[in-house]
């Protein structure tokens, strides 16, 4: 199964050197995010934030297309619900 991290989470263990513990919760899953959460980290390291470049360095950038994105949109939905 695949796991998509937003920023926040990456964020808040990249904070706490905490980016293997992901690895240790998740050891049977794909870590992956996506195209905005990597772009949003690119520009929290360019403003000048080193735990960024932790994060960068540890996850797997996945793009998603339209039919993925409409699926992961439809399973946060039913999961808030």
């Amino acid at each position: 199964m695949s796991v998509v991290l937003d920023t926040d989470v990456l964020s808040a263990f990249a904070k706490i050197s905490g980016l293997k513990l992901l690895n240790e919760l998740f050891s049977r899953d794909k870590l992956l995010t996506t195209n905005g959460v990597y772009e949003e980290l690119a520009y929290i390291r360019e403003s000048g934030y080193d735990f960024a470049d932790q994060i960068l360095g540890f996850i797997r950038n996945t793009p998603m297309n339209d039919v993925k994105l409409d699926l992961y949109h439809s399973f946060l939905k039913s999961a808030m619900s």
